[in-house]
Formats: C-alpha cells, structure tokens, sequence
C-alpha cells in the first residue's frame, strides 16, 4: 500500500470528529508531502493554511499525529526505510521512481516530506538531501 493511503488511513481513523478534522488531516499530509510542496515546512505549512502559526502547525501535528503513531501505525514506511539505506546514495529521481515502482509511494510527493515522516517515526534521522555540487540542500535550492 502507498504510505499516503496510510497516513491519510490512519489520520481518518484516529482524529477525532471535529470541524477543523478534514484541514488538520490534508495539513498533515501537506507537511509530509503528500501534496503540492517540494520541500515541506512548518513556516511553508503555516503560510498554506493561512491564519496558522508555525507553532500552530507544530502543536496540531504533534497533537494528532507525532504524540500517537509509530512503526506499526504506518507499516510501508519500514520498507521505504531498507529501500534507501539499501544503497550509499540515489539521485532523487532514481529514489522516486522506485517508491513509485514498488507501490509505495504515487504521484507527486516530496522525498523531504518522507525523510521527516521517517525522523518522525523514530527510524531514521541520519538522511539528507544534497545539491549536484554535494552542498546540503535547503528550501532555496527547490524553491529557484
């Protein structure tokens, strides 16, 4: 199954029903790039769902996600995990296609996005993503 499905899953099964239920869940899914962003972040998450802080945004995330999920909640995430350790490096095409290929991953996500989701769950927080110059990346490197 593709992680979205099991976040998104498992963000419908847990958050309680509330009006703000259906924002908090694409929120979510937005900061770990399940959506429109190359390179999700609190302040990118924040500005997208207008009248949020970043702090805001970390609250609600940690609240309805970060505070109660794990390993088993999110189960493709472990094997997205051996995929990329499974080599010293990939481009970031070469990672994408093979989440694609292997049914994790479809569409347009953020491989940022996955790389938080995994530090997030506890698996891994050593991952980084470099320039073709091997500088590290940052937002401004995706966003020229």
């Amino acid at each position: 199954m593709a992680i979205e499905d099991e976040l998104i899953g498992y963000l419908e099964k847990t958050i309680k029903e509330k009006e703000t239920k259906q924002r908090n869940i694409e929120m979510i899914a937005y900061f770990y790039g399940f959506r429109d962003s190359l390179w999700p972040t609190l302040e990118e998450t924040a500005e997208k769902f207008q009248n949020l802080t970043r702090e805001r945004i970390r609250q609600i995330i940690n609240d309805e996600f970060r505070d109660s999920a794990d390993l088993s909640s999110l189960p493709s995430i472990k094997i997205i995990n051996e995929i990329i350790t499974s080599r010293p490096y990939w481009t970031q095409l070469e990672i994408e296609q093979k989440l694609i290929d292997s049914g994790l991953a479809k569409g347009i996500f953020s491989i940022r996005g996955l790389l938080n989701l995994i530090e997030d769950l506890g698996i891994n927080d050593a991952y980084d993503i470099y320039t073709p110059d091997l500088m590290k990346a940052t937002w401004l490197f995706f966003n020229s």
